[in-house]
């Protein structure tokens, strides 16, 4: 079974580098890559969406590696990629659903929360 488990970050940017609040502290580095390489030493979730300066991307880690999007779309193409299925969206935006495919069944649609707000 695939599970994307997802945090998002909330960083701020300051004249002497970056801070943000995870596990109950907060943290500072002078690069925004540091940030990246905290959490994916320190983290259970597979993708984070960085928001920052009023500009949000998302990173993902798969197969070991780690993958840079700056749009939504792009990522949910290729999470439904690595997991078989795909992505659908009411017109509102309200709703989303994942669809998973196997053999020959009826897809199955299951409703899922995109991201979930962390600030521990």
């Amino acid at each position: 079974m695939f599970v994307d488990r997802q945090l998002v970050v909330h960083v701020d940017h300051f004249q002497d580098g970056y801070s943000f609040s995870h596990g109950g502290q907060v943290h500072h580095f002078t690069e925004f890559e540091k940030i990246n390489e905290f959490f994916r030493d320190n983290t259970e979730f597979s993708t984070l969406k960085f928001i920052c300066d009023g500009h949000k991307h998302y990173i993902h880690y798969a197969q070991n590696q780690i993958h840079y999007y700056f749009a939504l779309w792009a990522l949910r193409a290729d999470i439904s990629e690595e997991s078989g299925g795909s992505w659908v969206e009411e017109k509102n935006g309200k709703s989303r659903y994942f669809v998973a495919i196997k053999g020959s069944q009826t897809p199955v649609f299951k409703e899922i929360k995109i991201g979930s707000s962390v600030d521990s």
